[in-house]
């Protein structure tokens, strides 16, 4: 509980850590964690930190640049830290020497950049080129939405739009979309607009051939739908109960009966 609420104050998830400097995180990834991943570094205790550890957790420690430390009896950050500047320039030369001495001081002028939210969330098969009738590839379209849903929901996100991508056998493309009039995560709903996204096409799949089809969830917002459930279980409901099944027994455990006997 205590580890919960520190996650929930610091707004840091179990594959996230908090640290002051760029050097801080990259140091970090290679050092040992607690069990729970959540490793927080005060100011005060960065160099206690940092010192001890191989030089090859500096940025930018090779396996040229390692050799020529350690021939020197160089072994840890804090004895690259301890080095005359002007030494350690002789050895690497002046930019990297500089660098390198800058960083096991923990002088590191870039911040940590957060990492950049998913856009879209997405899926594709390729598929040979022979004829396909439209309920094969709206078969098609089923698994891949069973797929990329689940992570959906699993992220705690919400679509509002759709895009469908074809292949046909000439190899040319086209990508069609629909925005729902509100954010979804409901599968039935996704599935629905691919199908409707899919329909004005059948003419020129039947012409061409088709050898990929994709399905990509965009315009994401943070929150899964509200769905008020009037008339009993809602379909919400009902998808996060087929998430659970499958999470807990292979996500071959339950599937669309138009699946069954499918690849």
């Amino acid at each position: 509980a205590q580890r919960h609420d520190q996650r929930r104050d610091a707004h840091v998830d179990d594959e996230e850590r908090v640290e002051r400097a760029d050097h801080d995180a990259s140091a970090e990834r290679d050092a040992e964690r607690k069990p729970d991943g959540l490793l927080v570094l005060e100011a005060a205790d960065e160099q206690g930190f940092l010192y001890p550890l191989p030089i090859e957790a500096v940025w930018g420690v090779g396996r040229v640049t390692s050799k020529k430390l350690r021939g020197r009896g160089v072994k840890t950050v804090g004895d690259i830290a301890a080095m005359d500047i002007d030494t350690l320039c002789t050895l690497l030369g002046p930019a990297a020497g500089r660098r390198l001495h800058a960083l096991a001081n923990n002088d590191d002028p870039r911040s940590v950049a957060p990492r950049a939210r998913r856009k879209s969330i997405g899926a594709q098969r390729a598929i040979s080129k022979q004829p396909r009738t439209r309920g094969e590839l709206e078969t098609i379209i089923g698994s891949l939405v069973d797929r990329v849903t689940p992570r959906l929901r699993k992220s705690g996100r919400s679509a509002r739009t759709v895009v469908l991508s074809l292949r046909f056998g000439d190899f040319t493309r086209i990508t069609r979309s629909k925005t729902l009039p509100a954010p979804t995560t409901g599968s039935d709903e996704i599935y629905l607009a691919l199908k409707a996204l899919l329909a004005p096409e059948i003419e020129q799949v039947n012409e061409l051939g088709l050898t990929l089809i994709g399905i990509s969830l965009a315009n994401l917002d943070d929150g899964a739908q509200l769905e008020l459930a009037f008339d009993g279980p809602g379909a919400s409901e009902l998808d996060e109960t087929l998430d659970a099944v499958k999470q807990r027994f292979g996500k071959d455990a339950i599937k669309r009966g138009a699946l069954v006997g499918r690849d």
